[in-house]
């Protein structure tokens, strides 16, 4: 029996997410079993760039696979929620010239007709990793949330907390990669703060899973399905 493509996403991202939390985890142990080895800061160093390469590489990973799923469904803009037009708008900007000519307006109008389907670069193009999922510098937060808005993602953080360590880890990854030094302010201080570092972008990834995992089990990129 022929796998349908919603099982066969919903299986590689489940797989996906399944095989980054393994290695934080498995990596996270071992610098925890070396905390009075004379290396613990070296290793506490090679995590903090560890855990960011995974939440960089998960969130652009699961955006893509799931932009790339709506896009082979070739629905037109009229069936999808709001979002969906923002983004293919976004994307007709990249060829967009200023000039007298009013020609190209005319046209990116009908472009933007309802009965358009949505359609967009993604494989290999850099337009749509910069400007559209946002992520052509670091995955701090203010980016993160631009993500959350592109996909409709109700992002949860009433207290603040997953923000002020989410912006921590960014910060003490650039400082490593750029110095090989951690740094000297916005820093952890031990491995009990790597610890929670480590707990927030963990659950934050499964909730990002769920999010994208229900909206394609539920169809919600259809606006019927928030009609109904």
């Amino acid at each position: 029996m022929k796998t349908r493509p919603d099982e066969k996403l919903i299986f590689e991202l489940t797989t996906a997410l399944s095989n980054r939390k393994k290695e934080i985890t498995d990596f996270y142990m071992y610098i925890r079993a070396c905390q009075h080895s004379g290396i613990e800061e070296t290793l506490n160093k090679s995590f903090i760039l560890l855990l960011y390469a995974h939440w960089e590489g998960f969130i652009k990973e699961y955006t893509i696979k799931y932009f790339s799923f709506v896009i082979s469904q070739k629905l037109v803009l009229s069936k999808l929620t709001e979002n969906f037009l923002w983004i293919y708008l976004k994307s007709l900007l990249e060829k967009y010239k200023v000039n007298t000519n009013i020609s190209q307006e005319k046209r990116m109008l009908d472009m933007i007709s309802k009965n358009s389907k949505f359609k967009i670069k993604i494989d290999e193009n850099e337009y749509f990793e910069k400007y559209i999922v946002g992520t052509e510098s670091n995955l701090k937060f203010k980016n993160y949330k631009n993500i959350c808005t592109i996909l409709n993602y109700n992002l949860i953080d009433e207290t603040n907390v997953f923000e002020t360590n989410l912006e921590k880890l960014v910060h003490n990854r650039n400082s490593i990669a750029h110095t090989g030094l951690k740094a000297k302010e916005n820093t952890y201080s031990d491995i009990l703060d790597i610890e929670i570092m480590k707990n927030l972008i963990i659950g934050e990834m499964e909730n990002f899973h769920s999010f994208i995992e229900k909206n394609i089990i539920n169809k919600e990129y259809l606006v019927s399905m928030h009609n109904a």
